[in-house]
């Protein structure tokens, strides 16, 4: 599953970003600009 998380609401979810990581519940978190570009990919660390 794919989360996709708009710039601005960044430093507001990044707790809730980092549980989806740890919990393995998406594989990866896509940042979007106002114009729904993409601009950042998150993924989690593979150990």
């Amino acid at each position: 599953m794919y989360l996709i998380v708009r710039e601005k609401d960044l430093p507001y979810v990044l707790d809730q970003i980092a549980d989806a990581l740890k919990s393995g519940a998406v594989e990866e978190i896509l940042i979007v600009d106002e114009d729904d570009f993409i601009i950042g990919i998150i993924e989690p660390l593979k150990s």
